[in-house]
């Protein structure tokens, strides 16, 4: 029974903080910027095992397993925009 807990815990903690979540995946290559404002969300989500820290790097980088749910889940959105930048790429032509 714990081990569902625990799911259910760290999709929470993903739920909490998705808006950093999100937008360290698209705009800063899935780094999360270690400062004070971060600081709660990087240790939840580093206590659930969803981003992990090297001493070489100061920010915390999502794990695999986020970085490759956030891609499947915004796949259809690249789709979309790469569709949108050939057609006006062909209406040039």
């Amino acid at each position: 029974m714990s081990s569902g807990k625990d799911a259910e815990q760290a999709l929470g903690a993903l739920a909490r903080h998705a808006s950093l979540v999100v937008d360290s995946h698209i705009n800063n290559h899935g780094e999360i910027e270690n400062s004070p404002e971060n600081d709660k969300a990087i240790k939840l989500l580093k206590k659930h095992r969803l981003v992990w820290h090297s001493d070489d790097i100061d920010e915390a980088r999502l794990s695999n397993a986020v970085s490759m749910l956030l891609d499947n889940t915004l796949q259809n959105h690249r789709r979309h925009i790469a569709n949108e930048a050939v057609a006006e790429l062909w209406d040039h032509l």
